[in-house]
């Protein structure tokens, strides 16, 4: 049975200066662009609806105080 003893002085598991970066920031934005704007178009539809939600709502809470 052999053993080995190391003794590690110093340890960085993501040390920057050897990772090379993939992506800059603009590629990344660039390739992101078709998702972003369809968030954001979602997004302004479900506020859409939700205004309309709340119209209905109150129009027949009003309908029905209207009825007693």
């Amino acid at each position: 049975m052999r053993i080995m003893l190391f003794k590690i002085q110093g340890y960085d598991w993501n040390c920057p200066q050897h990772i090379t970066p993939r992506f800059i920031h603009k590629e990344v934005q660039e390739a992101l662009q078709d998702q972003i704007e369809e968030a954001k178009r979602l997004k302004e539809e479900n506020e859409k609806l939700k205004k309309q939600i709340f119209e209905l709502t109150n129009y027949e809470k009003q309908l029905a105080c209207r009825k007693i």
